[in-house]
Order: C-alpha cells, then structure tokens, then sequence
C-alpha cells in the first residue's frame, strides 16, 4: 500500500494545473468540468492505484503545458523559461516516452502562429538548459530506442485504425463516450477558429493529444509500444478538449451549455468502476493469487511436487504463497536462485531447464505452473523429460498460466 501512495498524491495533484488550464486559457468553468471528467476515469483510477511512474508523468506533461501556454502571454520571463526546463527535464528522466510533450512544444512553436511570433532568445536559453540537463540521460534512452528497433517489445504491433478507438475507450470508460470525445475534440478546432483568444490553447491541446498517439500509433506497426499507460499523460489534453468544445459552441447559451456539460460527466461517471480490483487495463493484469492457493491445496497431496518455471517467476507467487520467504529475496537480491533450498523442503521446485529424472524419483504426482509464454521451447524441454517417467493427466490455464498435471506411470 506504501509503495501506491506516490502514485495516488502525484494523480491529485493533477487536478490542479488541470483546472489552471482550463480557468485560465479556455474559459469560465471549463477546468472545473475537465477535473470531474478526470476523477470520473476508471484508468484513472487504475494509474493512481499502480506503484509505477505514469501519474508522475501525467502531472509533470499537465504542469508543463500551463508553464508553456503561460509564456505565450509573457515570453520574456526567463524564471519560468528556466522552470519549464526543469519540469521538461523530469519528464525526460521519468520515462523515455515523456519526450513527447517536448516534441509538442516545438511543433507549436513552429507551427502555431502565435507561439510563432513570441519566439525570442530565452527560448534558446530554455532549452539549452534542457538539452544540458538530459545529457546523463541520453545513453539510457538511445540504448532504449536501439534495443526496441532491434528486437521488438513485448508489446503487440499495431493492428489497425481501431486501436486508436481502443485507447480513447479506456479512457473515457464506455464506447458510446469514446465516439462523443473524438468527435469533441475534432470539433474543438472548428470552433476555435472563430474564438482568437481560445485558438492558440485549442491547437496546443489538440497537438498534445493527437501527435504522441498518432504518430505512436504508426510507429508500432514496427515495434510495439502503443500501450494505454505508456499514453496516460495525454489524457488532461483529451478532457480539456471534451469540455472547451462544449464551452466554444454554447458560448452564449449559458443553460444548454450547463445541460451538455452535465450529460457528458454522467455518461463519464455511469461508465466508471470505483474497485480497482476489477480493472484490467495494460495488457490484462494477471492475478498471482489463484496460482498460491493452487499450490497450498496441491501441497495436501501426497508425494506431490510442485514445479515452477521459469525460474524468476516464483518470486512473484512466493509473495502470496509465503510472505516472510518473499521479504528473503531482496537480502541478496543478485541471487536468482535464493528461494531454491527452502523450496526444496517444501516439494518446490523453480526453474527453468528440464529437471534430471533423479530429483523428482520420491515423488508420484507432479504439479507444473508454466509462465514461459515467449519461450515455449523450455515448457517443451521440460515436458519431454516428465514424460518419461509421468503421464500427463490434465493441461488447462489458469489466469493465462498454463497448468500441468502428471502422475507417475
């Protein structure tokens, strides 16, 4: 729970340049209703319950965007300049995807008319302070780059038009909202065409939406990596467009726009999943518990041994199956193969070569839980060494594991 906290503070506080967004550069209320359209996300809630980095990104992209449009009001204000890079730089250090919010930036310094005409020499400043600060970095991410190219991800390639829709659905909660926020934020352009003083932010976020999951998009019929939480700090873009469009078009219908504003929070709240238990997001999260449970009931057996492979993948079921064994692993955590001897004296075996025949000679039932799934060729290795000693009595999957049962022939 700890280890979650983080992640949970990081996805608040995003509320709060959020809403500065909105309030600041759109218009009256819109903040307010692209934060409730926030905290209403069920992937939301997802992000904010997961020990990972993607509610840190979220915040940084979501805080550097109301540093950026800020400077298109007072671009000489080199203190800010500064900060921009800072803010840019943690995001270049958090995850290598992250460089997407700066390639934002340029392409709306380039191409967004306004932006455009306020360039000066504490741009240069800014990002020659950038360019400085993510020197330490730029190993990682070349290596990171040249290894994905080389050897794909595990990551599927794109495979067609539709997983776009797919992304906007996980967040926006329910098909019929994924349909009503694409067609929100094409038309916030249209909109904003009339409205000088909206346009610039609806460019921004329309490039800060559309560029990273575009071009992502392309890019992964190459190598994989269009994966829902990879994206995550595009999703203020996507919520700001929902309700500054709604803003542009009522703009003087003050009633229907409140009525279309309500419709669209309740289509995003009657979609949302409050129990994070229940989500399966990110190439579907896989229980380990079910598998912990399998081998204490097995354990009630006689003459059973369990086997587990591969072998880093015990780790993950010891955390359930025996925690205080688990709380081991990190005492030595080079060693791999640390839980093999108190395993052993419980029937466990992990790992992930074929065992010889005169290991397993006591025991007349075997109980097998396979992970290899990229290697299938070790599950094999393995299975033909069992085979000539056991019979294979039933094979079924167990929350995408496979399970094997043999008894002694």
């Amino acid at each position: 729970m700890a280890s979650r906290i983080l992640s949970l503070i990081f996805n608040v506080l995003t509320i709060v340049p959020l809403y500065l967004l909105g309030e600041r550069y759109i218009g009256k209320h819109v903040g307010l209703i692209a934060s409730l359209l926030f905290l209403s996300s069920s992937f939301g809630l997802f992000i904010a319950h997961e020990a990972r980095v993607y509610s840190l990104i979220g915040f940084l992209a979501t805080t550097s965007s109301l540093l950026f449009l800020g400077l298109q009001h007072n671009p000489e204000r080199l203190r800010q300049h500064l900060l921009l890079a800072v803010v840019n730089m943690l995001i270049f250090y958090s995850h290598y995807l992250g460089v997407w919010i700066i390639v934002v930036q340029v392409l709306s310094l380039v191409l967004i008319p306004r932006f455009r005409a306020a360039i000066n020499s504490k741009y240069i400043y800014q990002y020659l302070t950038l360019a400085v600060l993510c020197i330490p970095q730029l190993p990682t991410i070349w290596n990171r780059l040249m290894t994905s190219g080389t050897n794909g991800t595990w990551i599927s390639k794109s495979g067609g038009i539709a997983d776009i829709y797919y992304m906007i659905l996980k967040y926006t909660n329910a098909p019929v909202m994924a349909v009503v926020f694409i067609l929100l934020t094409l038309a916030a352009v249209v909109f904003a065409r009339k409205q000088r003083d909206q346009q610039t932010t609806i460019y921004y976020l329309t490039f800060w939406l559309w560029v990273p999951l575009t071009i992502s998009f392309l890019l992964s019929y190459k190598t994989g990596f269009f994966l829902d939480r990879y994206f995550y700090f595009v999703t203020p873009a996507l919520y700001l467009l929902g309700a500054a469009c709604i803003h542009l078009m009522l703009r003087k219908q003050n009633t229907a726009k409140w009525l279309v504003y309500g419709l669209l929070c309740i289509g995003m709240f009657s979609g949302s999943k409050l129990q994070s238990s229940e989500l399966r997001y990110s190439g579907y999260h896989k229980d380990v518990r079910p598998l912990a449970t399998l081998m204490q009931e097995s354990q009630k057996e006689e003459n059973t041994a369990i086997l587990v492979t591969p072998e880093w993948f015990t780790k993950d079921i010891i955390y359930y199956y025996d925690f205080e064994l688990f709380t081991t692993y990190f005492d030595e955590f080079n060693e791999q193969a640390k839980f093999k001897a108190p395993l052993r004296q419980q029937h466990i075996y992990c790992t992930s070569a074929p065992l010889m025949t005169a290991e397993l000679a006591d025991y007349n039932q075997i109980l097998m839980i396979d992970e290899n799934q990229g290697n299938l060729h070790i599950t094999d290795a393995i299975l033909t060494e069992l085979e000539k000693e056991f019979a294979q009595d039933t094979a079924y999957s167990l929350e995408t594991r496979r399970i094997f049962k043999y008894t002694r022939k």
